[in-house]
């Protein structure tokens, strides 16, 4: 194995990408289910615009900026080229933009 630390990433973002969507999947069986934590009003917005990203942006997202990766590493983590990355939190941040614009009015 050449890049631990890669591989160690790879395997958060699949860990994290099955478990999101098992979560999506139990969400719809159980409707008596609600959030786990309670997170602060300033957050919240934040957290669920994030998190109504498409998988690959939302892990782009946090690779660059709860991790702090380069888009070297990003992409390495993600199996894609630095230029996908680039792509992708630009879309991102476009998406958030318009999310918490909505949310402020």
């Amino acid at each position: 194995m050449r890049e631990p630390a890669a591989y160690v990433r790879r395997v958060v973002v699949n860990l994290a990408s099955n478990r999101r969507r098992r979560a999506f999947l139990e969400r719809d069986r159980s409707s008596d289910r609600e959030a786990i934590t309670e997170v602060g009003e300033p957050v919240d917005h934040v957290l669920r615009a994030v998190r109504a990203l498409p998988p690959r942006q939302r892990a782009a997202v946090v690779l660059r900026y709860w991790q702090d990766l380069s888009d070297t590493d990003i992409a390495a983590a993600l199996g894609c080229s630095a230029g996908t990355v680039k792509s992708q939190l630009s879309k991102a941040r476009a998406s958030l933009a318009r999310a918490l614009q909505e949310d402020e009015q």
